[in-house]
């Protein structure tokens, strides 16, 4: 956490500031960052029993560079970036297929 959250950001002097600023780096971290060790799942979405239920895409070709039967090759992407709480330092990216 100190070095994703605290070290990016003017740390707020409150009390009151500084909790909210935890708060909404741990629910990023947790409901929207993929997670490699997860393999690019959240915590959020292995706890729930989610996993494998996202379907997944892969814009690169050849890429992986073994086959891989449950990724669907697209040829185009479309890029949403939000912010948790409007923190710049919290992006939450979405991948759509384009039309």
């Amino acid at each position: 956490m100190k070095s994703g959250c605290t070290r990016l950001v003017q740390v707020p002097l409150g009390l009151a500031g500084m909790r909210r600023e935890a708060a909404s780096y741990a629910a990023w971290y947790n409901v929207h960052r993929p997670h490699q060790s997860l393999d690019g799942l959240t915590p959020f979405e292995v706890h729930k029993g989610e996993a494998g239920s996202a379907t997944t895409f892969e814009p690169r070709s050849g890429w992986p560079e073994q086959p891989d039967g449950e990724r669907e090759r697209v040829e185009r992407v479309h890029v949403v970036v939000r912010f948790m709480d409007a923190r710049r330092h919290l992006p939450i990216i979405e991948l759509k297929r384009a039309a």
